[in-house]
């Protein structure tokens, strides 16, 4: 499964980027952090999930003399 979410904590005015997730396993991701949160293995502060935007390019393909 490819990535779907950049996983980040917000904690006063730094931020901190901690993993990255799949779709299919976001909710257990986020209720993992905060019981780490919970235990102060982690920086407390809101988590925040960015969606990963996929960029598709076609392949450039260069020939010897180009």
């Amino acid at each position: 499964m490819s990535p779907s979410y950049i996983i980040s904590i917000e904690n006063d005015n730094d931020e901190y980027m901690i993993a990255v997730v799949c779709h299919d396993h976001r909710d257990l991701m986020e209720s993992r952090l905060k019981a780490m949160q919970s235990k102060s293995t982690i920086p407390q502060g809101k988590t925040k999930f960015q969606e990963i935007r996929v960029v598709v390019t076609d392949c450039i393909n260069a020939a010897g003399d180009e």
